[in-house]
């Protein structure tokens, strides 16, 4: 699993072929359609296991009690870490399926919808939860402030997976999210 995941991570699910992962694997495309039911099949397991791997511990940052400030940007530090200590690829598998999204099947498309949803969910209860707390002083409608973070996230990773200076990806970012702060 974690080698299709970093395949389709990597090179984007439209570039990589299902022999090349058989290959990579080390398994039989017989064995794959077996275990995943095609392509599509494999492609939503991959997401899966990218939400498990790479979303869920990032995301966990925004669960802290810290000032709306603070978490913003302890979060977004590990949104635009540098990843090649990590061996990891540059930008995110859930922007790049949903850039690819006319040419995936239904199963990923549940999957894609699935996890982007759960990440807007996330977003919401965080900035719900800070102005309650006070740490975030906005009039602003919460689902529209979680779909704006979301989409600020989504450019960054979309420059990163270009290979745009990283500099000056954070710099746009950090402008793009001061005016909520």
């Amino acid at each position: 699993m974690r080698v299709s995941m970093m395949a389709f991570w990597q090179e984007g699910s439209e570039a990589i072929s299902l022999n090349d992962v058989c290959k990579r694997a080390g398994v039989s495309r017989p064995s794959l359609y077996r275990e995943f039911g095609g392509e599509d099949g494999l492609l939503a397991a991959s997401l899966q296991k990218y939400f498990e791997v790479a979303f869920v511990p990032i995301f966990k940052t925004l669960e802290s009690d810290e000032p709306f400030q603070v978490t913003l940007k302890n979060f977004t530090a590990k949104m635009t870490g540098d990843r090649a200590d990590k061996a990891i690829p540059e930008g995110c598998l859930l922007v790049k399926m949903r850039s690819a999204v006319s040419q995936i099947g239904p199963e990923t498309a549940k999957a894609i919808n699935t996890v982007h949803a759960w990440k807007l969910n996330a977003y919401a209860n965080w900035i719900d939860r800070c102005k309650k707390n006070g740490t975030l002083m906005s009039d602003t409608d919460t689902e529209l402030l979680a779909a704006y973070i979301d989409a600020q996230m989504n450019l960054t990773m979309m420059r990163d997976a270009r290979g745009d200076d990283r500099a000056m990806s954070r710099e746009i970012l950090r402008l793009a999210l001061a005016n909520l702060v």
